[in-house]
């Protein structure tokens, strides 16, 4: 059976993709030799401390304001993590996941291709 696919994937979908992807960046980072080991502690404790810590700028006894400052704190310090970490070293990484990219079946069916009508003569 020949499926394809003729709408984009949902924006939360696409966003959950993202994330998925950013995160298997920082993974991969953390786990990289050629990574400062200062910066490899430094902004995970501190992101941590601020997390667990009792003292927030929104307390977390604020419904949903007071968890949304902490992921807020979480999705800075993951972005200062890689803008920190050596440009060359993180598109390496990007590269290497892009290629090792697992593909579904549902991906190798789709054809991008422009095409135009022509009308043909009635004789």
């Amino acid at each position: 059976m020949n499926r394809t696919r003729s709408t984009p994937l949902p924006l939360w979908r696409a966003s959950l993709t993202e994330i998925v992807r950013y995160f298997r960046l920082i993974w991969r980072l953390l786990n990289d030799k050629r990574i400062s080991p200062w910066l490899k502690t430094a902004i995970p404790l501190m992101t941590a401390f601020y997390v667990l810590l009792p003292i927030d700028l929104a307390p977390d006894v604020i419904p949903i304001l007071g968890q949304l400052d902490d992921l807020a704190i979480i999705l800075l310090a993951t972005r200062l993590f890689i803008e920190l970490c050596p440009p060359s070293i993180v598109q390496e990484h990007l590269q290497r996941m892009g290629s090792a990219s697992a593909k579904t079946p549902l991906d190798e069916d789709v054809i991008d291709a422009a095409y135009r009508v022509i009308e043909e003569e009635k004789s």
